[in-house]
């Protein structure tokens, strides 16, 4: 009776631990995936507000910076929740559309030079557009102060391009 109470017991025991761990294994699995899309939602819902709160958004535009994100993931080491989060802060900046996709380009360029994310590189950008090299100037050498005093994006970005453009792909 003993024995039998003990198999019992292990067996019950033996049920439970096979259950803790599908369900450990079913939790990760989904959970690892909840999350990626928790951010990924999270990004789009930044991205769709930065548009709106510059007068931006439209269904084209937004379209657009989508398309233009995945298109940086698939030739990029950078998620496209990560760029369009970064597209966001980029249009609060009072980027357009283009520049947004331009200046996203370069930041991750700058991120893959300076062996950071591209948040960081995103930082030290909205400092160069507004017209402050400190950071970047620590990374690449010889930038054209006038140009970066000039506050004009295109040029600053054209400059960019020409110094760091390739980075992020290669």
């Amino acid at each position: 009776l003993i024995n039998g109470i003990s198999k019992g017991f292990t067996n019950a025991r033996d049920v439970i631990q096979g259950f803790k761990e599908v369900y450990n294994t079913i939790t990760d699995a989904f959970g690892t995936h909840l999350t990626a899309y928790q951010e990924q939602e999270t990004a789009l819902v930044k991205l769709s507000t930065a548009l709106k709160q510059n007068g931006l958004y439209t269904e084209e535009n937004y379209k657009t910076l989508q398309d233009y994100a995945a298109e940086l993931q698939a030739t990029t080491m950078y998620g496209d929740e990560v760029t369009e989060t970064v597209m966001a802060q980029l249009l609060a900046m009072d980027f357009n559309t283009e520049q947004t996709k331009q200046a996203t380009l370069q930041a991750a360029n700058l991120a893959t030079v300076m062996g950071t994310d591209l948040n960081g590189a995103a930082r030290a950008m909205a400092d160069l557009f507004a017209g402050n090299g400190t950071m970047i100037n620590r990374y690449i050498k010889g930038l054209d102060e006038t140009i970066l005093k000039s506050g004009d994006l295109d040029k600053i970005i054209a400059m960019l391009n020409e110094r760091i453009g390739g980075q992020a792909v290669a």
